[in-house]
């Protein structure tokens, strides 16, 4: 039996738990799930009933980042974690770096653009998307600084960290942007070479898919 994940696509959370299984190899069944319209045992394995959730048999955990940790212990093939330590704190840094600040600023454009009337069928609110229009500068400054021309977050090799800042970035574009190259040219061309890799276009080729049958 195939694992199964449980999300939407356009959900930065579980767009990186496909990316994790995408690099893995792993082949996965997936249920369409949105936030707030969970299915009635949703709970059971999702006790704050958001996604992404994951059940491999009888087992089934929720939590994008508990997720990532179990299917890399469980399917230790191509590891998604930086050998050494340094690099390791790094790549999980990153993670709760895309999970928390990211999702604030990039996430919140958006949810308050496209998500809240496409998805929950509520006005968009454009004065809060051009608060957090203002504040690009932290996320963009922040990347610029670390990459520094590098083609990868942490280390010589895609990791966790690169699976974690391309789900959220991702909205960003599906929202209508682009990272202004003039600013925060480092950002702008790891965002362009980093959607080239095998496991990151699968996935992104296959929400386009999904998106348009739900058009």
């Amino acid at each position: 039996m195939k694992p199964l994940l449980y999300g939407i696509g356009v959900s930065p959370y579980v767009r990186k738990v496909r990316f994790v299984l995408a690099f893995k190899g792993i082949e996965y069944d997936f249920d369409p799930v949105i936030p707030g319209q969970t299915p009635e045992d949703y709970s059971e394995f999702s006790p704050l009933k958001k996604v992404p959730a994951f059940r491999v048999g009888d087992f089934a955990i929720s939590d994008s980042s508990v997720i990532c940790q179990y299917i890399e212990k469980k399917f230790n093939h191509q590891s998604i974690y930086p050998d050494s330590a340094e690099d390791l704190a790094r790549a999980l840094w990153f993670e709760e770096y895309a999970d928390s600040r990211m999702t604030e600023i990039l996430g919140g454009i958006f949810f308050n653009k496209i998500a809240k009337p496409l998805v929950f069928k509520m006005p968009a609110d454009m004065e809060r998307v051009a608060e957090l229009e203002a504040r690009l500068p932290e996320v963009f400054d922040y990347l610029e600084k670390h990459l520094e021309g590098n083609k990868y977050l942490v280390g010589n090799s895609i990791s966790l960290a690169d699976f974690s800042v391309i789900s959220i970035l991702q909205n960003f574009i599906i929202a209508g942007y682009t990272i202004d190259a003039e600013k925060w040219p480092g950002s702008a061309a790891y965002h362009q070479q980093i959607i080239q890799h095998p496991a990151i276009s699968m996935v992104l080729e296959k929400e386009v898919t999904e998106m348009a049958q739900m058009a």
